[in-house]
């Protein structure tokens, strides 16, 4: 993995935090990609496919709204 991609990644789990607090719900692709200054939704399904492996993250495909991220997998288990 290249660092250009590391540092996407940790942008874009920045983003989605900070999104999260600040909504109360997940960003879509489109403000994923226009928050983190990427070129394409198709570059963001990457990255978070990638973090999604790493265990950071995850989304549900074919559904909008459901990226989250590791640490809050548990609460949504323990609230849901």
């Amino acid at each position: 993995m290249s660092e250009a991609g590391r540092k996407r990644r940790a942008a874009i789990v920045d983003f989605l935090r900070t999104f999260a607090t600040e909504h109360s719900y997940p960003p879509s692709f489109q403000e994923i990609r226009i928050g983190c200054g990427l070129r394409s939704t198709s570059g963001v399904g990457l990255h978070l496919r990638v973090l999604a492996k790493e265990g950071i993250g995850r989304h549900w495909l074919g559904r909008a709204r459901t990226t989250i991220l590791g640490d809050t997998v548990g609460q949504e288990r323990a609230n849901g």
